[in-house]
């Protein structure tokens, strides 16, 4: 869109030290929080797929919300497995559906401590620090292609 600017980093796997296996994708996206620049953040795995109204759906409801969570759709080899975001549940949160105000990473920011489970920690962290969330509930926003579903590893 005119207006917008988009920045790419690209970082190795130097990180990667056993123990943060689990919590795999909270180095890059922790990394790319500390150079957003934008009001607005999202996170999107290197195989994954925001839809068009992702953006839009999630913006509008940040204009009253410190955070938001949408529904995003588990797919593996090319079948449809499970729709998730639906709840502020562990095993329930993709970091693909999660947006936030840039100042909300000020507040609590990726972990990778090794849970299996950075995204719900963030959004955990979040709301215990009493930042006011919201689930967009309706169509889904994104498609998750993930590799642990099929056996695959990385990101």
């Amino acid at each position: 869109r005119p207006g917008y600017t988009i920045r790419f980093a690209e970082i190795n796997d130097t990180w990667r030290d056993g123990s943060k296996d689990k919590s795999i994708g909270a180095v890059p996206w922790h990394i790319g929080c500390l150079m957003a620049m934008g009001e607005y953040v999202s996170f999107l795995g290197d195989d994954d797929e925001l839809l068009p109204e992702h953006v839009t759906r999630h913006v509008e409801a940040l204009h009253s919300h410190d955070f938001t969570v949408s529904q995003i759709l588990f797919r593996a080899h090319g079948d449809d497995v499970m729709l998730i975001g639906a709840a502020f549940v562990v095993g329930h949160l993709d970091a693909t559906g999660i947006m936030c105000r840039r100042e909300a990473l000020r507040v609590a920011n990726w972990h990778a401590n090794g849970e299996n489970a950075a995204d719900f920690r963030l959004v955990a962290d979040w709301r215990a620090r009493g930042l006011k969330g919201a689930i967009l509930h309706g169509p889904v926003t994104g498609i998750h292609n993930d590799g642990w579903l099929t056996g695959q590893t990385g990101i």
